[in-house]
């Protein structure tokens, strides 16, 4: 698909997630609920793992189980999530992607979620990261490699 293909698809995907309200107001958002596992639940009204994959532009791993999401929508709409996952799936993840660049050691691209979960991203010891700006739609990856075997993914995507 050409890049102004991709822009009216995303453009579509933006109003339709405005419409049917896919992402929470900041006004009405919390720290969702804990689970006795310790791991966090997707909050009421936070976007699907399927709005998350539409609105990013890249498919979650099949065994997507810890997600956490955040979403708000105002002038701009944005998603941010947090998802660890296997090096295989990491691969994989990172490819659907179709980024505009490779990750950057040592990179660390500013991933808001607004102090809903209090991601450790500055603990990160071994941050990869990547961040692109095409035709008023941004994404922002930092990968945690802190644990080669499991690297976590913390990722924003807003439009601008």
């Amino acid at each position: 698909m050409t890049s102004e293909g991709r822009a009216w698809v995303r453009l579509t995907l933006v109003c339709t997630a405005l419409l049917v309200g896919g992402c929470e107001s900041d006004s009405g958002s919390q720290t969702p609920p804990s689970r006795p596992d310790g791991r966090f639940e997707v909050r009421e009204g936070a976007p699907s793992p399927q709005k998350v994959e539409e609105f990013a532009e890249v498919r979650l791993p099949a065994a997507t189980q810890e997600l956490e999401v955040w979403g708000r929508k105002s002038v701009d709409t944005s998603v941010s999530f947090r998802l660890p996952m296997s090096r295989s799936d990491f691969d994989a993840f990172y490819e659907s992607g179709d980024f505009t660049q490779e990750l950057v050691k040592g990179k660390r691209p500013s991933i808001s979620e607004e102090g809903h979960f209090n991601w450790p991203l500055e603990s990160v010891r071994e941050p990869w990261g990547h961040e692109e700006l095409v035709k008023g739609f941004s994404r922002r990856v930092l990968v945690d490699f802190d644990d080669p075997n499991r690297p976590v993914v913390y990722m924003s995507a807003s439009t601008t």
